[in-house]
């Protein structure tokens, strides 16, 4: 669990990329950047 509202778990992300080797990842809602992802958000 993150200490932040909201902030998803960087495993989370990990396990995408270990999944989905091949093509663009996004993250909706963002709060910020992330090397190898898409972000969209208001405060990124």
């Amino acid at each position: 669990r993150t200490d932040k509202n909201s902030e998803k778990p960087a495993e989370f992300r990990q396990l995408i990329d270990k999944m989905y080797t091949h093509g663009k990842r996004i993250e909706l809602f963002s709060r910020n950047r992330v090397d190898g992802w898409e972000v969209w958000g208001n405060e990124c």
